[in-house]
């Protein structure tokens, strides 16, 4: 029976070179290409043995069961496109690694803006110090291990999870694939500002992680390390689509655990509710949530409150049998509204 053979491109970044020593090591026969080969990673990868070919040209691609596709690489690839039309096998590497390496491992996680990889590596040195044979994967050349990346006997795999993208098919960050059973979050700052425009991307992408944690997972962060000062929400109670009450702008308040809390007064018979976050960060900046416009429906710029039609607009009058631009269909749901709000 012949050797799996998977073939990587773009094995010179620290990550990708860490899953080809992996595969070296679970007898995969590994191959990779790359445009950007110099040291550490090139002398690395060539000291373990592992092939790399100089640039992308389609017609130095060998055979091989599964392509990984490195997140540098994007369309207009020639060795990417030709693998495309061929209908080949593609899978992205943070895919890989876990079907691969750490799906039924216990995974300890280290996330954040700064000090992951310093983080990771001290952390597989303190079970290495106490003969403790875990798996890691550090993104980078670490000082006192033999290779920047190993399967382990042991149960425990530790991985420095980054919240850079995927795959140029998949652009969910990278962390996003590896379900941490420890989730380690040293810190949070704007960064990798070419696919971020700004932070509240970086909190969505966190978001997401944490909510494909499982119940019984583990989360250490600093909660004296926040870099969000002050947070006020808007919010708007609304009946039907078009038709709210008054929007209110409020504070939340920040507990002894560090998390922001606020607290909202429904109205009777609402449907549904209208918000925005506005985040003031230490330095100064302020982050909206969305960017654009305001979450879940419509912002309404007219309202009816009390018996009484306001807002900001011309259009929104006291008397409601002379609003222009309001449909028949907006007058009954008002009547529907206030037959809600007496129930």
């Amino acid at each position: 029976m012949s050797k799996e053979r998977v073939h990587i491109l773009g094995i010179c970044g620290t990550f990708m070179g860490g899953l080809a020593l992996m595969g070296k090591e679970k007898g995969i026969e590994i191959s990779g290409c790359d445009e950007n080969i110099y040291p550490p990673m090139s002398d690395h990868l060539k000291d373990m043995g592992i092939e790399i070919i100089e640039g992308y040209d389609s017609s130095d691609l060998p055979v091989a069961d599964y392509f990984v596709i490195g997140n540098s690489i994007s369309r207009g690839n020639p060795a990417l496109e030709y693998l495309l039309s061929k209908k080949s096998n593609l899978i992205s590497g943070p895919e890989w690694l876990y079907d691969y390496v750490i799906k039924d491992k216990k995974v300890i996680a280290v996330s954040g803006t700064h000090g992951k990889t310093t983080t990771t590596a001290m952390i597989a040195w303190i079970f290495e110090d106490n003969n403790i044979d875990v798996g890691y994967l550090i993104a980078g050349k670490p000082k006192d291990f033999e290779k920047s990346a190993r399967l382990g006997s042991e149960d425990i795999f530790v991985i420095e999870a980054d919240e850079y993208d995927t795959a140029f098919f998949d652009k969910r960050s990278k962390f996003i694939h590896y379900k941490p059973d420890t989730l380690i979050l040293n810190n949070l700052e704007f960064d990798h500002a070419d696919i971020f425009p700004d932070i509240t991307y970086i909190f969505r992408e966190f978001h997401h992680l944490l909510r494909t944690l499982k119940k019984e997972a583990q989360i250490i962060f600093p909660n004296d390390d926040s870099n969000i000062s002050n947070i006020n929400w808007i919010t708007q109670v609304c009946i039907n689509s078009g038709i709210c009450y008054p929007p209110q702008e409020a504070h939340m308040d920040r507990g002894d655990d560090g998390e922001f809390v606020g607290k909202l007064d429904t109205k009777p018979g609402y449907s549904y509710i209208n918000w925005k976050f506005i985040i003031e960060m230490e330095n100064g900046s302020e982050s909206h949530i969305p960017d654009v416009g305001f979450g879940w429906r419509v912002w309404s710029d007219c309202w009816f409150d009390n018996g009484t039609w306001g807002g900001p607009e011309t259009y929104c009058q006291d008397d409601d049998s002379s609003l222009p631009g309001f449909t028949i269909t907006l007058v009954l749901a008002s009547i529907t509204m206030a037959a809600l709000m007496i129930r």
